[in-house]
């Protein structure tokens, strides 16, 4: 080996070693405690103007105890601030990050002909709803996006259809746009692009829906299933895949938009769902689902440098989380279980300096 390529293993040896004893630091704080509610299946933080640090949470549980719960105090207190809109049970919670009043949530109810899933809004903070769409046919769950360049647009992605429906008007109405997929996951980046998976694709608009393009295939071995996009860099994403069938998930890292991909970790279960920090390079968290029926243990993990590395955060509940939201410019993790919302805190050494993004 050269003397220059010693150098450059050393100095990868050596960043690692350090973003491992970093975690270590940020995580002195304690381990993970739980305030409540009794169910969430979703969760999702957001900071309220002026109420503090909101929390909502949805169950998952049958009709009569599908409910949305609310925390104006981070975690600390639940209240149950409304039951499933109509006879249906929850399946997705999405919550505006600009605005803790504006929720979005889709529902399924089973029929004797067939399975109807609908849209429902709040601007209350989800004390009431209406309903702004219907879907009747197979069960289908959705992705629910936020645009971050313009409060009133809306993305709604059903699983079941090969198209991305599009709202301008807040969530009021939507129109729909044909796609080359139906998408299992969709985020939007920062400057306003779009970023879907379906299967094993992803695929990418940059004219909010209208059309779409295929990034640089990949080398999933598994489907995708959940995706994240770095908050300051449009760029950059993550991508887990997964199956619940067999041990399978790992980590993907495009540094490119899709031009590129690197396998950053093998986690040998399905990556349900990853968080990125907004407000520290390089710190990303995992919820890795049970890797097959007869091993059920999920867990949560955290990465401090961009996945290179991972430690286990040891959530006390076996079947692990099933979403993850984070909260406190980076210093705080909720959890959402089948057993309720867990959190854990994280003290972030005063020498480390969070990226320049604003709450």
């Amino acid at each position: 080996m050269r003397g220059d390529e010693r150098r450059q293993d050393l100095f990868r040896t050596k960043g690692r070693v350090i973003a491992l004893f970093l975690l270590l630091v940020v995580d002195l704080v304690g381990g993970w405690t739980t305030h409540g509610p009794g169910q969430g299946f979703f969760v999702s933080e957001v900071e309220a103007a002026g109420a503090g640090p909101r929390v909502f949470a949805a169950g998952f549980e049958p009709a009569h105890d599908s409910a949305i719960f609310r925390s104006d105090d981070g975690g600390s207190t639940w209240q149950r601030i409304s039951d499933s809109p109509g006879p249906d049970f929850i399946d997705v919670l999405a919550v505006d990050p600009r605005d803790p009043d504006r929720l979005f949530v889709t529902t399924i109810h089973a029929g004797f002909s067939g399975f109807t899933t609908r849209l429902f809004r709040s601007v209350d903070g989800g004390v009431s709803w209406s309903l702004r769409q219907s879907q009747f046919g197979f069960a289908s769950t959705a992705e629910i996006v936020f645009d971050p360049t313009d409060p009133r647009i809306v993305y709604v992605a059903w699983h079941s259809l090969a198209s991305v429906q599009r709202s301008i008007d807040g969530g009021e109405t939507f129109t729909d746009f044909p796609a080359p997929f139906s998408a299992d996951v969709l985020a939007a980046a920062p400057d306003g692009s779009l970023v879907a998976g379906s299967d094993r694709s992803i695929f990418v608009s940059h004219d909010r829906a209208q059309s779409w393009s295929a990034a640089a295939p990949a080398p999933f071995q598994c489907p995708v299933r959940s995706l994240a996009i770095d908050a300051n860099d449009s760029r950059r994403w993550f991508v887990g895949t997964g199956r619940n069938e067999y041990p399978c998930g790992e980590v993907f890292r495009t540094e490119d938009g899709g031009e590129t991909w690197t396998l950053v970790e093998d986690l040998a279960g399905p990556v349900d769902d990853i968080a990125l920090d907004a407000f520290h390079a390089g710190v990303l968290y995992a919820a890795i689902g049970p890797a097959d029926s007869t091993v059920f243990v999920g867990r949560v993990l955290a990465s401090s440098d961009s996945g290179e590395s991972w430690t286990d955060l040891r959530l006390p509940i076996s079947p692990g989380a099933y979403a993850l939201s984070l909260g406190e410019r980076g210093s705080r993790l909720h959890a959402a279980t089948a057993a309720g919302v867990w959190e854990r805190s994280f003290r972030w050494p005063t020498s480390l300096s969070p990226r320049g993004r604003q709450p």
